[in-house]
């Protein structure tokens, strides 16, 4: 089971929801409430034209923002998938042990 709900952030989105599951090495990341509420309502006003969904890249900057706050070393993202109805994407990923990165230096 995934772990409860983090926080982060990109430069066009303050808020994402991340849920971890560090056993499998996976993350799920999707839009936070606040802005998902903002995002409809800003797609409503433009008639569908703005807004919306972010893209697989955004949501992936705030993956790999959770992972550099995470304390776990240096983290990279292998592999990304979308679920069926498009709100949030899952991403697999690889990470040094802190001591390890220190020791490569």
């Amino acid at each position: 089971d995934y772990q409860p709900v983090w926080s982060a952030s990109t430069t066009q989105y303050p808020n994402f929801s991340v849920y971890d599951l560090p056993a499998q090495n996976r993350l799920m990341v999707r839009l936070g409430l606040v802005s998902a509420m903002a995002s409809a309502l800003n797609a409503g006003f433009t008639l569908g034209f703005g807004g919306g969904t972010p893209s697989q890249a955004e949501h992936e900057a705030a993956a790999a923002a959770f992972l550099a706050e995470s304390g776990r070393g240096p983290c990279r993202i292998n592999d990304a998938a979308i679920e069926p109805k498009g709100a949030s994407y899952e991403f697999r990923y690889a990470c040094e042990s802190p001591a390890a990165a220190v020791k490569r230096r």
